[in-house]
């Protein structure tokens, strides 16, 4: 919604709708409006001594206070002046940055964003000992999402609304950021089409927003999803770190090579990230797609969708895994599944040539 409106007021594409209208004064108009303060005291307590001091009577007296009072009052009003200019102003912590994105760049950018937000919300919460799940959650607005029933069509549908060009443009390009969120440890869910085979009336509006029936539905399809990755928290054992910053303080394990092919492919010494490592690598070696292929020891660790192949697919890019190209090294890193792995392969693919290279690795019992 922030993208749509915010362009008409000036403001950066991706700041929080009217951002403008309540953002935190900076130091220097912090500084104006305390002058103010200070100079509205010092009136009301000349005014008082005009009232009140032993002098009043003395035309000296009342001479030299009626002329700091008018000094006082002049400054007030020039700082007054000095703050509504000050409010005014272009400012970057009011507008944010220029050099918005072109009209038809606004939704990828808006998609890229939503990407790396969602993964440093994970990794935050991560350090913090907390879970992080993220839902893209239904919309019907979005492309198949739902048979919509006569009342939704009146009361909770409006194709020509600013909703609809966004929702139905920008949807798909979530729906295809989200698919490499996994690769970097997101437990990433994408709810959209939870509602595709249901007729009865479950939106009550025409933004976004469900009736209770509705609700329902989307808990049990969350807390559905939730529920491996719980267990599997419940059931720690009592002393084992909660987040990588308690992991850390422990004795670290040196990085282990696992695949040494056209990458090099080591298990992080936490065991929870798989690093992609070539020494000689130019630019055209990351451009084919990566796939990484995990078999969980307990199958039903697998999304239900995924059972029926017998393995987990976290096929990446490597600029969506952080990667990286310095001085001829490449390298980038995958954030593996909480659950136990008994075999992994990875390679690359090009649509045009199939796989590149491919490698397996079989962990210990």
């Amino acid at each position: 919604d922030s993208a749509g409106q915010n362009p008409r007021n000036g403001l950066f594409p991706f700041f929080p709708v009217q951002w403008h209208s309540g953002a935190i004064p900076a130091t220097e108009r912090l500084l104006r409006a305390g002058q103010i303060g200070i100079l509205r005291r010092e009136q009301a307590r000349l005014a008082a001594a005009g009232e009140t001091s032993i002098l009043r009577g003395s035309a000296a007296f009342g001479l030299m206070n009626r002329w700091r009072q008018e000094r006082n009052a002049a400054a007030i009003i020039r700082r007054n002046h000095e703050l509504a200019a000050m409010q005014s102003a272009y400012s970057l912590e009011k507008y944010g940055p220029g050099g918005w994105p072109e009209p038809g760049e606004l939704l990828p950018a808006a998609a890229r964003i939503w990407y790396r937000s969602s993964v440093t919300l994970s990794r935050l919460a991560e350090v913090a000992g907390a879970d992080y799940y993220h839902f893209l959650q239904p919309n019907q607005y979005a492309p198949g999402s739902k048979p919509l029933s006569p009342e939704e069509r009146a009361i909770a549908y409006k194709p020509d609304g600013r909703y609809d060009p966004f929702i139905a443009q920008g949807y798909p390009r979530l729906r295809q950021f989200g698919q490499d969120l996994p690769s970097q440890g997101v437990n990433y869910f994408d709810l959209t089409g939870i509602f595709a085979d249901r007729r009865e009336t479950l939106y009550r509006d025409k933004c976004c927003h469900l009736n209770n029936r509705g609700y329902e539905l989307l808990a049990a399809a969350m807390v559905y999803r939730m529920a491996p990755a719980l267990r599997r928290r419940a059931s720690r054992p009592a002393g084992e770190p909660v987040s990588s910053l308690a992991a850390a303080r422990r004795p670290a394990r040196p990085d282990t090579l696992l695949i040494d092919a056209a990458f090099q492919v080591y298990l992080a010494r936490d065991g929870r990230w798989l690093r992609y490592f070539r020494a000689a690598c130019a630019a055209a070696d990351t451009e084919s797609r990566f796939f990484l292929h995990l078999t969980p020891r307990d199958l039903t660790d697998l999304p239900p969708y995924r059972r029926e192949h017998g393995f987990d697919n976290l096929d990446f890019s490597f600029a969506a895994a952080g990667g990286f190209l310095w001085q001829g090294q490449c390298q980038a890193q995958i954030r593996l599944p909480d659950y136990p792995i008994a075999h992994l392969r990875t390679g690359q693919y090009a649509a045009d040539a199939g796989e590149l290279w491919v490698a397996e690795y079989a962990f210990p019992e």
